[in-house]
């Protein structure tokens, strides 16, 4: 039962210490007064009445298809949230666009009205009379009955119910309370003044005496939104977002228990309410401390083992670790043991936390979670109940070694994946349902979570990037104020970044979690490449093999990030999680199948370009071809374009489909007829209807959502669209406001496109602020009755003010459909000759360059031959300058493995290895991809060092971990390393 579990006495000490020394330390404790200050201005009855039971409903949304009652999607400007005031306007929530305030009632008379002897409200109980418009009381006024709520919402005409008072009681009391417990345990703690700990009990014995009977279900069932996966359950709020609630509930009560004395005000107010109300027993410290362990902290285990607290994963194995902590009693460690134990979390009784699965097969090789976008992924790590969370908690409590999350090699990988992920510095690609379109976002890394990689691992890597993200300024560099010498990290990380330097990140592939970032460029310059090839499913987007670009510090080629709603939602159905959204290619007009990955074809970064080529045909088993080829091209220190190639074979329908950020467009070389009406489903279909399937598991073409429709038949030759890019985020340091605009350019130009082309516009996502109006997409169709073979060849520039490119042409080769040639002249008479080809055949441009390979650049200046890079072939170049090498690729058989080590019989080729890719040819959805450090030759065997990889993909039994775990690859499965070639002639 003892206290300062979670933050002990030494820390606390620390933490008061620290405050007299250190400005910043100071400057916390301020902060933590300054916010403790709302409740202490109320008096006691006040702070206990803020806590409502049951039967005032929690909802997120009044109405998510109308918004606002008053102004309708007004609101989805602001986000679609109303502003909430519980201590100042109490009962009444104000749209932030129109400014109605809601309900019209006096709704605070209406609920003393129901006050019960309990001190509960209860509406069945209550003056029926009071419900009417406050500015319009006359029965005979048509207004009379307008946004009046008795608490289970307001219907207008067409049968729209607004849940007024359930947004209050979302958004107002429970997150006031939620502010208020946190709010007054960090004061305690950081003060010791008992005051603050008066008013968390007054709050903390308030809820145990309701939270027994709070069922969210209820509330679902009328209608009502909360976070519960659409599975109508939890208790205070949808079982997703319960666990904040617990874990809030719980670190208060643990933090500010120790400051309660028997003979405490406290204990005279709580036992008049009990005497009043007919109260459990609160009239000392051990009534209290088991009246908030039983009706909250075991409560709360109940309803993880019911399965009505849920949260994604892992945040209920950290709320069991905090609630069994806390309680410190004899079953604690058999609840701290649930949490590793086998089992399944998801279903109507959850049987085990499956730590060791979700480090087996749910977390992959790059330490990034399941669920696709990073929003969600990357929080397995570090959101309110991330593994960090767990391993923090776990160590809170000594006595108990059974278990940890330590020993485990992808925990580290989670604290690297994060950082891997940062492109310019200030973007993680908003894969999936990730933040919004085109907006700068990490995605919640933080300094304190690169300073506990840093302690925890050592890795440099974790100290530039806490530097990076001060912005050098090392005064904000510092441990926890409860640490005894937090400035001790302080001197490590200028230690760090003085010995390694500054933060920067090289080109990457990300073979588990399926992202390639290609990489050139410095600081102003930097620029980067990506294509994504993992998981399209849960709150990942229908997305496989899309294409994104930063550069100029912008993101050039956004995703449109998180969708309305994250329910079933038309919009997110057909738009904006659909594949039609996307930088891809959509077959036979409907949307790619779920899978896990993507696979590498080969990755080759050289100094003057960097390509990536990956397949993945299981999105569309129809075909036999659907691969990417990308590369980021080198032509100066500060300027670069985009070679692409997208093919596909197999299918009667192909749309290519392409769009760039917010900016006018212009176009060279097409000619557009407009589309008087409908969208890009025909002219009899309009904006968001679903003609070809239904909402739910819609799997159709998505294309009512294009609207602003104007076609061009099929253009011979090289054709453009040019985006002037709008600095829609306010990015740039010369943006006065957010949509300015700017100097930089996107230029999308088709190489014989083999079909009609179109410009449409599509919409973001309007309820989330800042979001562009609309963005500008194009797409290129080729269709007909049989199976097709589409090659969608392009070249993506981007630049300021003037293009760096004079002139791209396809160069003509006859019989040799297998391969494509680009001729891209630069200014000052620079050639670059990009090849495209399919490892076979072999070719002659001009009588001049032979190429045989996978991809290949050969770049000639006025003087002569410059350089050269060949992908997975044996030549390219002239008689004088060329690369020859004497095989493609190294292939052999995997004879065995052991953690972070593949063995093969074949011999290593005499070349340089450390850096390239093998990739092992599996049966299974994961791609056997990784990264060598180095080849080693000893009697008779090869030695493949790919550093910290166990090749574990899973359990063999989720439910039996005795039985062992499922690998990437068996022994047997043949291998490839694919070889790049790069030489540089002119200096």
């Amino acid at each position: 039962m003892p206290g300062e579990h979670f933050i002990a006495s030494e820390g606390i000490a620390n933490a008061r210490r620290n405050i007299e020394h250190m400005h910043w330390a100071a400057a916390e404790r301020d902060a933590a007064v300054d916010c403790a200050r709302r409740w202490l201005d109320l008096d006691d009855d006040a702070v206990w009445s803020l806590v409502t039971g049951q039967t005032t409903g929690r909802s997120t949304n009044a109405s998510v298809t109308k918004g606002c009652p008053q102004c309708g999607d007004g609101i989805n400007r602001y986000g679609g949230a109303f502003k909430v005031d519980v201590l100042r306007d109490p009962w009444k929530i104000i749209c932030p666009n129109c400014g109605g305030r809601f309900p019209s009632n006096d709704y605070a008379a209406f609920y003393r009205s129901g006050m019960g002897l309990d001190g509960r409200f209860h509406p069945d109980r209550a003056d029926r009379s009071l419900l009417f418009n406050a500015q319009h009381p006359d029965k005979d006024d048509l207004l009379f009955g307008w946004c009046v709520d008795d608490g289970t919402g307001w219907t207008d005409d067409t049968g729209e119910s607004f849940k007024l008072i359930g947004v209050y009681g979302h958004h107002g009391i429970w997150n006031e309370i939620r502010t208020a417990c946190q709010g007054l345990k960090r004061a305690y703690l950081l003060t010791g003044k008992p005051v603050y700990a008066h008013r968390a009990g007054i709050l903390l014995a308030r809820i145990a005496d309701v939270y027994p009977d709070m069922r969210w279900s209820y509330w679902a069932g009328l209608g009502f939104f909360n976070s519960d996966g659409l599975s109508g359950r939890g208790r205070i709020y949808g079982r997703i977002w319960e666990p904040g609630l617990l874990i809030t509930f719980t670190e208060c009560y643990d933090a500010v228990r120790t400051a309660w004395k028997d003979d405490d005000p406290l204990f005279t107010f709580l036992s008049r309410k009990q005497i009043v109300h007919g109260l459990c027993s609160q009239n000392n410290v051990d009534d209290l401390c088991r009246h908030i362990e039983d009706r909250i902290i075991r409560e709360g285990i109940a309803a993880i083992l019911a399965g009505d607290v849920a949260r994604n994963e892992p945040g209920d194995q950290v709320t069991m670790a905090v609630l069994s902590v806390a309680l410190d009693a004899e079953d604690t460690d058999q609840w701290l043991d649930w949490v590793f134990k086998a089992g399944k979390l998801r279903g109507q009784e959850p049987s085990g936390g499956h730590i060791p699965k979700l480090f087996a097969g749910e977390i992959d090789r790059d330490g990034i979670g399941s669920e696709a976008a990073p929003s969600y992924s990357l929080g397995w790590l570090h959101k309110s109940q991330g593994m960090n969370d767990l391993d923090r908690v776990l160590g809170c409590r000594r006595s108990y070694t059974r278990h940890s999350i330590r020993g485990y090699l992808r925990y580290k990988q989670m604290f690297l994946g994060h950082i891997r992920m940062i492109c310019l510095g200030r973007y993680i690609p908003n894969i999936g349902d990730t933040g919004q379109t085109g907006n700068p976002n990490l995605c919640g890394l933080t300094v304190e979570q690169c300073l506990e990689g840093l302690e925890l691992f050592g890795d440099p890597i974790f100290a530039r990037a806490a530097h990076h993200l001060v912005g050098g300024d090392l005064t904000r560099i510092h441990g926890s104020i409860f640490n005894e010498d937090p400035e001790a990290i302080r001197r490590r990380v200028t230690e760090t970044v003085a010995q390694h330097g500054a933060f920067r990140l090289d080109s990457d592939l990300m073979t588990g979690y399926g992202l390639a970032l290609l990489r050139d460029g410095a600081d102003e310059t930097e620029r980067t490449l990506w294509l994504y090839y993992g998981r399209n499913t849960g709150h990942g987007h229908a997305d496989r093999l899309n294409l994104g670009l930063y550069a100029f510090g912008l993101d050039l080629l956004p995703d449109l990030g998180y969708p309305e709603h994250a329910r079933v939602w038309p919009k997110r159905s057909g738009w904006t999680s659909h594949t039609v959204s996307h930088n891809t290619v959509l077959v036979d007009r409907s949307k790619q199948q779920g899978s896990y990955s993507g696979k590498v074809d080969f990755c080759a970064t050289t100094g003057e370009a960097k390509a990536v080529s990956i397949s993945s045909t299981d999105v569309y088993p129809q075909c036999s071809v659907y691969r990417r080829t990308s590369a980021l091209v080198r032509i100066s220190d500060t300027d670069f374009y985009v070679a692409d190639l997208f093919e596909v074979s197999g299918g009667t329908s192909h749309h290519f489909l392409f769009h760039a950020a917010e900016g006018i467009v212009r176009t060279e070389g097409l000619e557009f007829t407009p589309q008087d009406r409908g969208t890009y489903a025909g002219e009899d279909v309009g904006f968001g209807e679903f003609y070809d399937g239904e909402v739910r598991n819609y799997s159709g073409s998505g294309f009512q959502y294009l609207y602003n429709v104007k076609r061009c038949a099929a253009a011979a030759g090289t054709v453009s669209a040019d985006w002037t890019i709008t600095d829609t985020w306010q990015v740039l340091p010369t943006s006065s406001r957010p949509g300015s605009a700017t100097d930089v350019h996107l230029r999308w130009n088709l190489i014989n496109p083999p079909g009609e082309i179109a410009l449409c516009h599509g919409d973001p996502p309007v309820n989330k602020p800042g979001n562009p109006r609309r963005l500008t997409c194009g797409i290129v169709a080729n269709e007909g009755e049989q199976p097709l073979d589409s090659g969608y060849l392009s070249i993506i520039e981007a630049f300021r003010r003037n293009r760096n490119i004079v002139e791209i042409e396809e160069v003509d080769l006859p019989g040799e459909p297998a391969v494509r040639a680009i001729s891209v002249r630069l200014q000052d008479e620079y050639i670059h000759t990009v090849i495209f080809g399919d490892g076979h055949s072999s070719i002659n441009i001009d009588g001049r360059i032979c190429f045989n390979g996978r991809f290949g650049i050969f770049a000639e200046s006025k003087n002569g031959p410059q350089w050269a890079t060949l992908v997975g072939g044996t030549i390219i170049g002239t008689d004088s300058h060329g690369i020859r090498m004497a095989e493609a690729a190294w292939t052999g058989v995997v004879s065995t493995y052991e953690p972070g080590v593949i063995h093969t019989d074949e011999p290593p080729p005499d070349r340089p290895l450390s850096g390239a890719y093998i990739s092992i040819r599996n049966e299974n959805e994961r791609d056997a991809c990784y990264r060598i450090r180095s080849v080693e030759r000893e009697n008779n065997r090869t030695f493949i060092r790919v550093g910290d990889e166990n090749f574990i993909r899973g359990m063999v039994d989720d439910l039996d971990y005795s039985k062992g775990f499922r690998y990437d690859f068996e022994p047997g499965d043949a291998f490839r390393v694919v070889h790049t070639g790069f030489e540089r002639w002119e200096k």
